[in-house]
């Protein structure tokens, strides 16, 4: 008899607790969900979540045909790559370091700018390291020097224009995935 009362209890528990789980609460206009992910990496930094992290826009705003049929080029757009509590290796022998490899639609030969598509034509984007040498798209970037705790690697981004390609004016978008490789 004791079993079977704890069992009833235990099961009008259940049903009453997911049946508050399933239905929205008294005087609620609306329910949903909420799914989290994420990953946790082996290695000595995290990447910070959205702005200035994993996941960025940038926007390179307008820039005339003029300028890059004379000059060339637009003024670089300087863009960040923030790492967040980084710990190493107190006795180890030398610093630790990073370097960052952009990978996307390559174009321009081997000066490995990083292709556009949209209406604009005869344009790509050249990266830039903190020093504004370039970085081609598929190779590694300059080392940079870590800290413990956080860091921001410095890089820009900007117009150019294709040699030998005519320049046509509109819109356009590029898109760069970027890989970290600490030394």
């Amino acid at each position: 008899m004791k079993h079977s009362l704890f069992a009833i209890t235990t099961l009008a528990t259940s049903l009453f607790s997911a049946s508050v789980l399933a239905e929205a609460p008294p005087g609620s206009q609306g329910n949903g969900q909420i799914a989290f992910s994420g990953s946790v990496l082996k290695a000595p930094c995290g990447l910070a979540p959205g702005v200035d992290g994993d996941n960025q826009s940038i926007d390179l705003g307008q820039t005339s045909d003029a300028q890059l049929k004379t000059v060339g080029y637009a003024t670089p757009k300087e863009f960040k790559i923030k790492l967040i509590g980084c710990t190493f290796d107190d006795t180890a022998e030398k610093d630790t370091v990073v370097n960052v490899r952009f990978d996307g639609a390559s174009v321009g030969g081997t000066n490995g700018l990083l292709g556009v598509s949209g209406d604009a034509k005869g344009l790509a984007i050249r990266l830039l390291d903190s020093g504004n040498k370039p970085v081609k798209v598929g190779t590694k970037s300059q080392d940079y020097t870590l800290h413990s705790g956080d860091n921001t690697l410095l890089f820009s981004a900007q117009v150019v224009a294709l040699q030998g390609e005519t320049i046509v004016a509109g819109n356009y978008d590029a898109l760069t995935s970027f890989a970290l490789t600490y030394l």
